[in-house]
């Protein structure tokens, strides 16, 4: 199988951890191994291997005993579209920060990390190497975030940003202030509902969006 070019193996019964052999399949550009749900994934070291891979979907696959998963995704720079919901990656804080990373590094047009109910504001320390300027699509859904960080706002290219199902309260102008960079430039699609947000439409709309 070694022009193997696309596999799909989502949704099935496996069990057991993932293993490092997915690496042999060198020429794949789309892997889904999402929704294995009795599966887990202990390193995705394999990943480097893998230096045509575009597409990566493993939503629903426990990544909690993965903590170098972060280094395995930087190692895709073809990568474009990556899909992380539900895989528990709140028990995978990577130790990143903002400052000591080369945005430029990541190729990822869509990403998203919804619904890892878990997840909280300390991972934007590990998320900013996953996004650069190059960046669309970003889906925070369904998490504890206390808002977002002044460099997503700055992402000028972003098009659509999923914050609904947000379980910790935030002020809405405050929000809505880190997102200026972007929301002035590309931003079409803001889904907030069913958030905890909080303040007084009358005075922030008309700051944030202008007067009518």
């Amino acid at each position: 199988m070694a022009q193997l070019r696309y596999l799909y193996l989502d949704s099935n019964d496996f069990t057991g951890t993932i293993p490092p052999e997915f690496g042999n399949l060198t020429s794949l550009q789309d892997l889904s191994l999402g929704l294995l749900t009795s599966c887990t994934i202990e390193n995705l070291d394999w990943l480097s291997y893998m230096s045509s891979l575009e597409e990566l979907d493993i939503s629903g696959t426990s990544l909690a005993k993965a903590n170098n998963w972060v280094n395995g995704i930087l190692n895709l720079k073809k990568l474009s579209f990556l899909v992380l919901d539900d895989c528990d990656v709140s028990y995978v804080m990577h130790p990143y920060s903002y400052s000591s990373i080369n945005t430029s590094s990541t190729s990822i047009r869509i990403l998203t990390l919804g619904n890892n109910n878990k997840l909280n504001s300390s991972m934007y320390h590990w998320l900013s190497p996953l996004t650069s300027n190059k960046l669309v699509s970003l889906g925070l859904y369904g998490n504890k975030l206390e808002g977002i960080p002044k460099y997503l706002g700055n992402l000028f290219r972003l098009i659509a940003l999923r914050f609904y199902n947000n379980s910790m309260p935030i002020n809405f102008p405050d929000f809505l202030k880190n997102l200026t960079g972007c929301a002035s430039l590309a931003l079409k699609m803001l889904d907030a509902s069913s958030s905890q947000f909080t303040g007084y439409p009358k005075i922030f709309f008309p700051t944030i969006f202008g007067p009518i």
